[in-house]
């Protein structure tokens, strides 16, 4: 084998590399991002849920006086 063709071994795997890394990054970033809105959601609901209860605990409160 001569040094031409390591060079362009060495070429193709380090692109091939870079690229999984690239790959990688890209699903790590969707599922961080995805992770996020999920998590961003849960507290919406658990707010919306709060203030439900807050309302029918106070509506029952004051019908009862």
């Amino acid at each position: 084998m001569d040094a031409s063709s390591d060079g362009m071994k060495y070429c193709f795997w380090n692109l091939l590399n870079r690229r999984r890394a690239a790959i990688l990054d890209s699903y790590e970033y969707t599922f961080v991002s995805a992770k996020s809105l999920i998590l961003h959601d849960f507290r919406v609901y658990e707010l919306q849920r709060q203030v439900k209860l807050e309302k029918r605990s106070y509506t029952h409160i004051h019908s009862n006086l």
